[in-house]
Parts: structure tokens; sequence; C-alpha cells
């Protein structure tokens, strides 16, 4: 039955962001706590408005000062547990989105080279900040919403059978007109959003291609290609946009017709049966109060489906990432390396050029490449470091060991010194690190000889 039940599209998204959630278990139930309390006073109020109404027309003073003293305690609830509920939404919201959004980033660089390098890293990270985002909102929200929107529906529902049962079906036809409309539109809101959502990604992944390629743009001239390209990004994403702000206008047309048709069915019935006698002006303001709250009720459920299936958007985006598997790392970790030997053959794809490489690299040798190119020198130096563990066929092995049953991790840190072209300081390690303070000392040849010396016993 549980596995039923994770199969829910709603609870799928929610099982997702569980494991984040669940550190902050106590903060959210004090979160929703205060919230459910806030909605339960809010469904309250009305019962007490009207009772205020037959204290002012009764003109008894002693019940005025009583119900003012209630208005003043509710507020003031009310105003602390808005600031409080609103600092603990912050905190568990950012926290557990920073926490989902790192492991979804771990994930990405674990996963082979050739799988990560299909994604463009602007659209990528962008892609992965909204979506965890959005589904830890999501997560925090659905509960909320439909823990208070259950006790709407019951205590509006029992106070209007109780007055007039009449308008308590008045609402209930009004939510089934609801259901029916969501089930018309759900596959449309879920292809749209997904659309916009990766046109987005998209149009930022432009923007910070053309910011990072300022040099080469100035260097070839390419100012109007660039502009081309970010002018069809932004075409996608507008056209896009449009679509979905067509597709939500109507949503809520529909959403604010049928609670206008339904306020005015209320107003000529109500009216009337206050005109005959049959109910009294407390009791058509009370049941005025309840059927607002009941409709606001089926509004925010009509509202949950619309939310469920953006979430869903971006559960499925963030459900491809995480479905791809992570590269090969076992537990064999050298001391060090004696020798490397292999006897591959690699591509990068099946329409790419085959690269062939068999040799035999001893410790204490310094070997120097050479080739034009293109013809797969740094190719060769990515498939000796692991980098396409996954993808060559043959085989690569340290002191003997194929380099598959080996910690990769482990080995690239603590045995491999790899000096690449484009150098991300922050990556390196702290073993391998110049001290800024020395760096001006090792532009002299002989500073620079001492440290090839002192280098060469982990030269291979």
């Amino acid at each position: 039955e549980f596995n039923k039940i994770r199969e829910i599209i709603m609870f799928k998204i929610i099982s997702m962001s569980y494991r984040y959630l669940k550190k902050y278990k106590y903060k959210l139930l004090i979160y929703y706590f205060l919230t459910l309390t806030m909605s339960t006073i809010s469904i309250i109020y009305p019962r007490i408005i009207v009772e205020f109404t037959d204290v002012l027309v009764d003109k008894n003073m002693s019940g005025l000062y009583k119900y003012i003293l209630y208005f003043t305690i509710f507020n003031l609830i009310n105003l602390l547990f808005t600031y409080i509920s609103g600092k603990l939404y912050i905190y568990i919201q950012s926290q557990s989105a920073y926490e989902f959004n790192k492991d979804i980033n771990v994930h990405v660089w674990n996963i082979p080279l050739l799988e990560s390098s299909k994604y463009d890293c602007a659209y990528l990270a962008d892609r992965i900040n909204n979506d965890t985002n959005s589904i830890v909102i999501f997560s925090i929200n659905v509960i909320q919403t439909v823990c208070s929107t259950i006790i709407s529906v019951i205590v509006s529902s029992m106070f209007m059978i109780k007055l007039d049962k009449t308008i308590f079906l008045i609402a209930v036809i009004a939510s089934v007109l609801y259901s029916t409309i969501y089930i018309l539109l759900r596959k449309k809101i879920y292809s749209i959003n997904r659309l916009l959502m990766d046109s987005k990604s998209r149009f930022t992944s432009r923007i910070y291609e053309q910011l990072v390629n300022i040099r080469s743009v100035k260097i070839h001239g390419a100012y109007n290609k660039n502009e081309r390209n970010l002018d069809k990004s932004f075409h996608d994403l507008f056209s896009n946009t449009l679509s979905a702000y067509n597709l939500n206008y109507v949503y809520s047309f529909f959403d604010d017709f049928i609670s206008q048709v339904s306020s005015i069915i209320f107003f000529i019935y109500g009216g009337v049966a206050v005109i005959k006698g049959g109910i009294s002006l407390g009791q058509y303001v009370s049941l005025n109060s309840y059927l607002m709250v009941l409709m606001s009720s089926s509004a925010a459920l009509f509202s949950l489906a619309k939310e469920i299936k953006l979430a869903k958007v971006s559960y499925d985006r963030i459900y491809e990432l995480t479905k791809i598997e992570e590269e090969i790392n076992e537990s064999i970790k050298l001391k060090e390396i004696d020798n490397i030997e292999l006897n591959l053959t690699f591509s990068y794809n099946q329409n790419a050029k085959v690269f062939q490489y068999k040799t035999n690299l001893e410790k204490g040798k310094i070997y120097k490449i050479l080739g034009d190119n293109g013809s797969g020198k740094s190719t060769l130096l990515d498939n000796i470091v692991a980098l396409y563990i996954d993808t060559y066929e043959g085989k690569i092995t340290y002191n003997d060991i194929d380099i598959k049953k080996l910690d990769i991790k482990h080995l690239r840190k603590n045995m491999i010194s790899y000096i690449e072209q484009k150098v991300d300081v922050s990556n390196i390690n702290e073993v391998n690190r110049l001290d800024p303070k020395e760096s001006s000392e090792i532009v002299s040849e002989n500073k620079l000889n001492d440290l090839i010396e002192i280098s060469c016993d982990r030269i291979i």
C-alpha cells in the first residue's frame, strides 16, 4: 500500500525532498501548528463577527467590551504567529533547498564526464537551483494547504448545513466545476510549463555564454552573431511565456467565473430569504462568510492541482539527472604508482574520431607526448586519470591493477598532479598549490629548476 501511495504524483514530489525536510521536523511541526492555528482563527472569525453584530443591535455594552477584547487577542496572536512562522519558513526552506541543491550538484560531479558534458553549465546550474527550490517550496506548502483546507471545509460545511443546505449545495456544485476544469487542462499545464522552464534555463545559459566569451567575441568581431543567438533564445522564452500566460489566464478566468457566479446566486437566494423572513440578517452574514471560506478552500485546491503539475515539471527534471549512474569508483587505494600500462580504444561518440593507445609508463621517467592538434594528447591524459572510465574499450592498469578496481577519487587527489590549460585554482589540492607569497619568487630560472627537481619523484 505504501508503494501505491508513493506512485501518486504529489507523494512522489514530497518523498524526493523528505530526507532534507526531516532534519528540521521539529521546526516544521511548530510552523504547521502556527499556520493551522491562524487558519482556524480565520474560520472562527466570521462566527464571532455575527455574534458581535447581534451585540451591536441589542446595544449590549458589556458584550461590546468582551468582543473588543476577543478581537484584540486574536489580532495580537495573528501578528506574533505570522512573524514567527515567516522566520521558520525562510530557515527551513533555505536550508533544505541548499542541501538538496548540493546533493544534486555532487551527483553531477560524479556522473561520467561524457554525460555531464552534454549539458551547458549555466543551463544546468539554473535548472538544478530552480527545480530543487520549487520541489522544497511545494513540499512545505502542500501539507499546510491540504491541512488548512480540510479544516476550513469541515468547519464551514458544518455551519452551512446547519444554517441552510441549499447554500451548501451551491458550494458543492462549484467544487465539482473546479475539478472538471482542472481535469480538462492538466496535461496542457504540464507541457507548457515544462517548455517555459527549459527555455528560461537556456536563456540564462545563453547570457552566461555571451559574458564568458567576451574576449573571443572581440577577437573575431562576432557581435552580430552573438546578438542573433541571444535574440533567438529570447524569442523562444518570450513565446513560451506568452503560452503560459494564456493558459494561466484561462485557468484564472474559470476560477473567478465560478466564484462570482456562486456569489451572485447566493446574493439572490439569500436576499430573497432575508426579505421573506426565512433567515435573519445575522444568519445571512454568517452564510456569506462561510460560503466565501468554502469557495476559497475550493479555489485553493484548484490552485494546488495546478501547483502539483508545475512541481512535477521540476520533479521530472531532477529525476532525469538522478537516474544517470555515477562513474565507477572502487575501494583499492594505492600508496604509490610504479607503472601505468595502457592498451585501449576510445571515441567520444559513434561519429567521432577513434583513438588507439598502447604504451607503458614507468616511475622515475619523464615522458614527452608529441602530436598535432586533435591527435589525442589531451584525450590520452584524460584517460590516464580515468575521466572516461566507463567509455573506453581495452585496459588501463596501475601497478598491474585494473583502474576500474581502484579508488579513483583517492588516486586523483593524492597520487596525480595534472596542470590544465585553464586552471581553477580553488580546485587544486592544497598539497600541490603554490603559496601566493612565493609565486613572485618562482619566476627565476633557479627557483623553477628547484621546483621541478622537488616534483620529479611524483612525475611518471
